[in-house]
């Protein structure tokens, strides 16, 4: 009956074993069902990763590539043309007539959606 007894108390021990095992993890891991996340993605709610600014850089380089895309340009009073090879626009104009010329490549921009001088970077102003 020794090994009988024996038994029973390896079995009481082995039970323990499992019940302090489970409790353990019941009190000290993190059920991701009861606790909401802090952090990540949420359901129902928009995500942009592009600031605002760089939006707007975005549409202006956009403008400028469509105005590339027609030039070399003619006007009455100047020449626009784009160097891809010095990434630059050279504007060419009489000095005679460069307020007319001035004007007009004005117009020409805000028909071309450019809405300052400013967004072509790197502009070359050569008067003749």
């Amino acid at each position: 009956m020794s090994n009988l007894r024996l038994y029973r108390y390896l079995a009481l021990i082995i039970i323990g074993f499992i019940l302090l095992g489970l409790l353990f993890i019941a009190l000290f891991s993190k059920s991701s069902s009861n606790q909401t996340p802090k952090e990540g993605p949420q359901p129902n709610k928009n995500y942009s990763y592009v600031s605002k600014e760089d939006q707007q850089v975005l549409a202006q380089d956009s403008k400028v590539a469509q105005l590339i895309k027609k030039l070399p340009f003619q006007g009455k009073y100047f020449k626009l043309e784009y160097s891809f090879s010095g990434n630059v626009f050279i504007l060419t104009f009489n000095r005679n007539q460069e307020v007319l010329a001035n004007n007009e490549f004005a117009i020409f921009l805000k028909d071309n959606q450019i809405l300052s001088e400013s967004w072509l970077q790197k502009l070359q102003k050569i008067g003749k």
